[in-house]
């Protein structure tokens, strides 16, 4: 007897559940050793500087989640408009650059965020004139194109 769809999908679903749970039991060693290793510096601040207040020390803040690779974006830019039949507009890239990055595209604050960082170094490569602005026929939209 071959199996069912819902064979299938109970076989998938007990796999994903298999890997979330490994996942979490992997986090959960991580974080009791960092509390291991926070109880030793603690320790070792108490002995050489007991009057520091422990509670008062902020977290260090962790780099963007998002952070690109130095010119990533304007490569990725640079690359889609070389690949384009016609100009561009600001948004569309954004959406195709986020796309190749792997990046929630229906966060809003994530793509404000991103076409900023585009429109900041598609005006860079305007002033190299490596690419040139139009306007769209409406006049509401930015297209770019590589320039010749």
């Amino acid at each position: 007897m071959g199996n069912t769809s819902i064979d299938i999908l109970v076989n998938e679903l007990v796999s994903k559940r298999a890997e979330l749970t490994g996942a979490l039991e992997r986090n959960q060693a991580e974080q009791a050793r960092l509390v291991a290793d926070i109880g030793t510096v603690d320790a070792a601040l108490f002995m050489f500087a007991p009057h520091v207040s422990v509670g008062k020390i902020a977290p260090k803040q962790l780099p963007p989640i998002y952070a690109a690779g130095r010119n990533e974006i304007t490569m990725l830019a640079l690359n889609f408009l070389r690949e384009a039949r016609a100009p561009i507009s600001t948004q569309d890239l954004n959406r195709m650059i986020m796309t190749a990055r792997n990046l929630n595209t229906n966060d809003t604050a994530l793509v404000d965020k991103m076409r900023e960082r585009l429109h900041s170094s598609l005006r860079n490569q305007r002033v190299r004139k490596r690419v040139r602005s139009i306007k769209s026929q409406d006049g509401k939209y930015s297209l770019w194109e590589i320039a010749e």
